[in-house]
């Protein structure tokens, strides 16, 4: 499904959104009365919206085939977390294994710009703040932060 100008103009008019839109996102959304989780991204030319059937991932970047033909720039550490991500992924569909999340998330295999990333002299300033695990649950959701995915550990304070 993609969201045309029209409906984020009568959204706009609606709540008196005096702005135009700009800039680009990428969020999933999930709600506790459904397993369906929703995969939705957006910029100044469209929004679209696709049921995620499978694990997928998502790297700073509009991957959705309905918003492929906008113009955006995409940096190289994106494409290569993308490629790398999507090649994990592919592995363990290949290989009858359920993906381990966090441990795509802690991948380094690619020294030069890895998915999980901490060089302070990063010449692209994409560096990793902290990976966030967030289960729903029907009454509550359950999270936990961590400073490096790959320990097992999350953060605490």
């Amino acid at each position: 499904m993609i969201c045309d100008g029209s409906s984020c103009t009568a959204w706009r008019s609606r709540t008196g959104w005096p702005y135009p839109r700009a800039g680009g996102f990428h969020l999933t959304f999930g709600h506790r009365v459904s397993a369906a989780a929703l995969s939705v991204g957006y910029s100044a030319h469209g929004c679209s919206v696709q049921t995620i059937t499978r694990p997928s991932l998502h790297a700073n970047h509009a991957i959705h085939p309905a918003m492929s033909g906008y113009a955006q720039l995409v940096t190289d550490s994106s494409r290569d977390r993308q490629r790398r991500g999507d090649a994990m992924l592919c592995e363990t569909r290949e290989g009858g294994r359920a993906p381990d999340p966090l441990a795509i998330l802690a991948d380094t295999h690619d020294a030069s710009l890895p998915i999980y990333r901490t060089d302070p002299t990063d010449r692209d300033d994409e560096n990793t703040l902290a990976t966030a695990d967030i289960v729903i649950k029907a009454s509550h959701l359950e999270w936990l932060v961590y400073e490096q995915p790959g320990t097992r550990r999350p953060s605490t304070g």
